[in-house]
């Protein structure tokens, strides 16, 4: 691949997240990821959503993969949270010098592979639990907080 571009970096929380699951997941099978990561959003990676140096500490997300997280309901918020995770962790193997072909499914990303790939349904869920339960928490205050049955 040429030389992709570096001028857009890009770290969040959720990438700070993603990182940890990425880190445990390769250290738990024996691998270390280069650190610190390098991150960087770009609008075109020849058709990938995503790439990573091999070996390396760089990481790019394409804008295609990133803007999914913004649209759609509930559901394909969740489906697209571990479409980016799934990448995430397929790109930091190839930061640790792992190719297409060794014996991880993660990095052949074979069909089907999102609806069983247990790391990144986790953490799907868990950022989809937490955000639901702030927003619990901010409705109970409205409702309760001119006292009992709400405002007067």
């Amino acid at each position: 691949m040429d030389t992709l571009p570096t001028d857009r970096p890009i770290w969040t929380l959720t990438l700070e997240n993603l990182e940890a699951v990425a880190v445990r997941f390769w250290a738990d099978r024996g691998y270390t990821c280069p650190t610190p990561v390098q991150v960087y959003r770009v609008s075109d990676i020849s058709g990938a959503h995503a790439w990573g140096d091999m070996p390396g500490n760089r990481v790019w997300l394409s804008d295609y993969l990133l803007d999914e997280l913004e649209k759609g309901n509930a559901v394909t918020k969740l489906d697209a949270r571990c479409w980016l995770c799934m990448n995430y962790i397929h790109e930091r193997g190839h930061n640790a010098g792992l190719p297409h072909d060794v014996g991880y499914k993660i990095m052949h990303m074979g069909p089907g592979l999102a609806e069983r790939f247990g790391p990144c349904l986790a953490w799907a869920h868990r950022n989809r639990e937490a955000r639901t339960s702030r927003n619990r928490k901010r409705r109970h205050h409205r409702r309760f907080r001119h006292g009992k049955g709400g405002r007067k």
